[in-house]
């Protein structure tokens, strides 16, 4: 029996059936799929186990509020944002039982109810709980989910059928029904009764504590019910194992089914939002109902049983499917119709399109013949009627009608009111290929042949033609137009580009700013402009007498071009082997006048979400601009027809969810603020926005409030990545725009702390704070300790500073005492050979010598000068060396060489003391040091070895290799030198024990200055001497290897 509670509520139920049914025709389904367009001409998407489904067969379908589709398989659930699929099933989700998913609903509560084979599943408040046969249900095997008008959930199984409210399950029994029914659908009419349909016995209806129950003996198609649904009629619709039934006013309706659609089994059933019936059959058939007719097209895609279990209308108008073998699908509207073999036509490849003057489209197939669409109709003409072959290439329309088409092979043919003519070769034609007609100003027939050249037509007969013979550079002819000022333009495959005017041709190629790529198509805009679209060579445009080149390099999506065409909105269409793709003309003249630097395209595949389309070549016209301001665009895949000026904008605000927050390999709930620990290295944010109609194009901005000052730019990324984030308070946002630029401003946010290490803290900071109070008072007393004892320091280094400045006054009075030693030698020194120069030029100057006794004084006077400006420059090279500021540039140096070349440049002076040089030096001998100084080092002393050496001496110098150095060695026979002259011989400004032999003069700080020099380039000198011995003066320097260029 129907329990009280339920038969009492009936009046309420029937009030809350109108107003929810009223709601439900207010939902904002803003994109319903276009009721007049044929079903073909939907884009179809799908989805299998390849993108992300668990499982092809999709058993279930449904929308949540928040805009994810939840999609109920075999194999679990998916919940769905239109680019990823995130999968639930009993592993990660225990609470489902079972993997076979029935049902899928969500409630007027926001509640998400999911039917399995094993219990029952509801996601409340963020939630989940399981229902079990333990809290009332009939049965765990749960086949169907419906929601009444009050709010109260049905569920049917494979025991019967309950209902739950409050908390409880309630078992509802159904009159006159086997015990356990085995229940597969329930709904409610707006006349508050109950329909119930069952897996074998039928249907159902209750009302009033009674039922009703038809089955195949009373009007039913079968026994088992698959699904039902109630218009906006009151009429309801059951779907069974057998066919398809509609009930009004509690009794079957007759109703002419398609013969497909009669003795099949259809399981899924839908009413749209514009009232339409949808009807998913097990033969792959999508049904359309609409006006008292049944629509319907084929998802079959080759597959044996692809049988529609389900069918959804989202919020955007799209209508998604779920089918046994084929996974999940969608059907969505655009702004475009293809008309191919399935909607009339003899075949699919089309080459060519011309409008007449009646408004008539004329369609030029590869093979099919010739096609009149009027009035939504199709009228094919073939070799049937007249024409001489099926493969069409080029239209025209003479000034009486007549309408003019070129064919593959056959000539060409006249077609007016049944009056038919062919003009071929027989005839007078220089070709059966014709790819290009004109009709000129005075009525003539222009054909372009293939390889003939151009016939020109009047009254039937050719009576001319034009070819390489007289004036064209090419036979084989693309396209034909003639312009305003009535110049004809003809395109050549191998020729490039000529013009007509008068009687004479004129070409242009490379030479003129052209090209000599093939020329597929000559276009006249509105303003006048010719476009011409070539073979890989780009777009040119043609304006007062020049060429303008675009190219895929300035912006187009393709270099050839097959059709050019203008639309009413301003826009260049083109026709390529890379599919459609458009451009503002006005941009493309802005470039073309050097305006622009790149222009933009846009490919019509990809703004519509359609697969490429193919055009099969070049035609005269592969395009048209239809007067009604319809484009139609020749394809392989048919004849496309696209309403240019077709515009939705989708006003649907995408719902924004933060979906996962990731940090160091852990997933955090989003569905709370966030508290990351001390330390953590990198923070992943994921998100979404819920629109499904175009998901590749929703736009994204978001920003870290507290790290961030400004938004992000836009991207369409789902992701973003922190690292090492401060301590402190944050909060991310993000916000999203829909395929037309409707954005969520509101968008999602989650607030983040991360936490600090305990020396981030405050604490740690006020502690620090005292600790440091602390310490500055134990600093102050401690210094106050440290005074006393400072003050004993004080005085002790005071006494220490006195004793050292006592050191220091005694170094000064040194250093004035060497300054004085310095001044008292370069006084005596400079002044004898001062005394000198004076005195040679006073007797110079007193006496007038005769020329020889001039130049010896003058020579006198030279010797003199050289000797002081010798010693000047003794002085400022030891002061320099002192000082550090000599700079040396060291580099291999050859000593046996240098020494050879010192040698050499004392002889002449050794020879006037009547001394000579024994020389042992063996060649190739280097070390680094710096060439200027070396030579300085071996003048020293080779000139103190002349300048000591006894008169009649001899000299000694020897290079030779010793280990790993390189020895100088000079030995002389002079009177050598004493102990105590060893001890100063290297010392500045000594005067030793002996005197040179030649009178010479002497600083006394060329050894000094030898030593210092020696040591700057890593080397030692030593001496042997003893009085009356001789003495002998050694080099040694690290040897090296040849420079590269030595």
């Amino acid at each position: 029996m129907i329990s009280p509670t339920h038969s009492e509520r009936w009046p309420g139920v029937v009030a809350r059936w109108v107003v929810a049914v009223l709601g439900w025709a207010a939902v904002p389904v803003l994109f319903a799929l276009d009721p007049a367009k044929p079903l073909n001409q939907f884009v179809i998407d799908h989805w299998t186990t390849e993108h992300g489904l668990p499982q092809k067969a999709v058993t279930a379908v449904t929308q949540t509020r928040d805009g994810y589709l939840w999609v109920g398989t075999f194999d679990g659930i998916a919940r769905f944002d239109g680019m990823r699929f995130t999968i639930l099933d009993k592993w990660n989700l225990p609470v489902l039982g079972s993997n076979n998913i029935f049902a899928i609903h969500e409630d007027r509560a926001g509640d998400l109810w999911i039917a399995t084979s094993d219990g029952l599943a509801c996601r409340r408040g963020g939630r989940w709980i399981r229902y079990d046969t333990s809290h009332g249900l009939t049965s765990n095997f749960i086949l169907t989910i419906h929601e009444d008008p009050s709010g109260r959930m049905w569920f049917g199984t494979t025991h019967g059928l309950c209902w739950f409210a409050d908390g409880v399950f309630v078992t509802e029994t159904l009159p006159g029904a086997p015990n356990r029914e085995y229940v597969s659908a329930v709904v409610h009419d707006r006349d508050g009764r109950l329909w119930v349909g069952t897996d074998g016995d039928g249907l159902f209806i209750i009302e009033h504590g009674r039922s009703t129950r038809f089955d195949e003996r009373n009007g039913l198609p079968g026994n088992q019910v698959r699904a039902l649904c109630h218009d906006p009629a009151g009429r309801i619709w059951v779907a069974t194992s057998r066919g398809l039934a509609r009930f009004s006013a509690g009794r079957p309706e007759p109703l002419a089914l398609p013969p497909r659609l009669a003795e099949v089994e259809v399981r899924a059933l839908r009413v749209d939002h514009q009232g339409l019936v949808w009807i998913g059959a097990s033969n792959g058939m999508l049904y359309r109902y609409r006006d008292g007719e049944f629509e319907a097209v084929s998802l079959e895609r080759g597959l044996l049983n692809n049988s529609i279990y389900t069918i959804w209308e989202d919020r955007e108008g799209s209508l998604w499917l779920g089918t046994y073998r084929n996974g999940l699908m969608r059907l969505k509207d655009n702004n475009y119709l293809i008309f191919n073999s399935q909607s009339g036509l003899p075949m699919d490849v089309v080459r060519s399109l011309f409008e007449d003057r009646a408004g008539r489209v004329w369609i030029g197939t590869v093979g099919g013949g010739l096609v009149r669409y009027a009035d939504n109709r199709f009228d094919v003409y073939d070799r049937a009627d007249g024409l001489p072959d099926d493969r069409i290439w080029a239209f025209a329309e003479a000034a009486d009608g007549s309408l003019w088409v070129g064919t593959y092979g056959g000539g060409i043919f006249q077609f007016r009111d049944g009056v038919r003519r062919t003009i071929s070769t027989r005839t007078g034609l220089s070709n059966d290929i014709v790819r290009a007609i004109c009709v000129d100003r005075r009525g003539d027939i222009w054909a372009g042949t293939n390889g003939g050249g151009v016939d020109v037509i009047r009254n039937g007969r050719v009576i001319r033609n034009y070819s390489t013979r007289n004036g064209l550079t090419d036979n084989f002819i693309y396209a034909i137009h003639q312009d305003r000022q009535g110049r004809m333009w003809v395109g050549t495959y191998n020729g490039g580009l000529l013009c007509q005017d008068g009687e004479t041709w004129q070409a242009f190629g490379a030479a003129a700013g052209f090209t000599d790529a093939a020329v597929w198509c000559i276009y006249e805009d509105a303003d006048g402009n010719l476009w011409i679209g070539t073979n890989g060579s780009g777009l040119y445009r043609h304006r007062d007498g020049r060429f303008r080149r675009i190219t895929v390099t300035d912006g187009l999506l393709a270099d050839s071009a097959f059709q050019i065409v203008e639309d009413e909105q301003g826009f260049l269409w083109v026709i390529s082997n890379r599919g459609v793709f458009k451009g503002e003309k006005n941009a493309f003249n802005q470039f073309a006048d050097g305006r622009l630097d790149r222009i933009t395209a846009t490919s019509f595949e990809g703004t519509e979400g359609v697969n490429r389309l193919e055009c099969d070549g070049p035609a005269q016209p592969a395009a048209i601009c239809c007067r009604n301001g319809k484009l139609w665009l020749a394809s392989v895949k048919g004849a496309v027809m696209i309403d240019s000026a077709y515009s939705r904008v989708n006003t649907i605000v995408p719902n924004v969810v933060i979906e996962q927050v990731l940090t160091d390999s852990r997933f955090l709930k989003t569905d709370r603020p966030i508290e990351l620990p001390p330390g953590t290295d990198r923070i992943t944010i994921g998100f979404t926005a819920l629109s499904l109609l175009a998901p590749k194009k929703v736009r994204f901005q978001y920003q870290m409030e507290g790290f961030e000052q400004h938004w992000s730019p836009v991207t369409r990324q789902r992701t973003v990545s922190y690292t090492n984030l401060p301590p402190g308070e944050y909060t991310f946002k993000v916000i999203a725009c829909n395929n037309d630029g409707i954005w969520n401003r509101t968008g999602a946010r989650i607030a983040l702390t991360v936490q600090p290490f305990f020396h981030q803290t405050l604490l740690f900071r006020i502690l620090l704070a005292l600790a440091v109070i602390g310490a500055a008072l134990g600093a102050h007393f401690y210094r106050l300790r440290r005074l006393h004892t400072r003050q004993q320091e004080l005085e002790r280094l005071v006494s220490e500073r006195v004793r050292d400045l006592r050191l220091v006054n005694t170094q000064l009075i040194r250093a004035n005492e060497l300054k004085s030693e310095l001044l008292s030698i370069a006084a005596h020194d400079l002044k004898n050979p001062l005394q000198a120069v004076l005195g040679y030029a006073e007797m110079i100057l007193q006496q007038h010598p005769q020329r020889e006794e001039l130049e010896r004084r003058v020579n006198k006077i030279f010797q003199a000068s050289q000797e002081m400006l010798s010693m000047i420059n003794d002085l400022l090279q030891s002061s320099q060396i002192e000082s550090g500021e000599m700079e040396l540039d060291l580099k291999p140096v050859n000593l046996s060489l240098l020494a050879h070349l010192v040698v050499d440049g004392y002889r002449d002076w050794a020879r006037r003391k009547g001394q000579s040089f024994t020389v042992a030096i063996e060649a190739e001998c280097f070390v680094m040091g710096d060439t200027l100084r070396l030579k300085e080092i071996l003048d020293n002393l080779v000139s103190n070895a002349v300048k000591f050496s006894p008169l009649d001496g001899e000299i000694g110098v020897r290079v030779e290799p010793v280990q790993d150095r390189i020895r100088f060695e000079i030995r002389d026979n002079g009177p050598g030198l004493t102990p105590d002259d060893l001890t100063r011989i290297f010392g500045r400004f000594q005067r030793l024990s002996t005197q040179p032999t030649g009178g010479e003069s002497s600083t006394g700080l060329g050894l000094h200055i030898t030593k210092r020099l020696v040591e700057l380039q890593h080397g030692v000198i030593r001496i042997e001497s003893s009085p009356g011995a001789g003495s002998v003066f050694s080099v040694e320097f690290p040897a090296t290897d040849a420079a590269p260029d030595a």
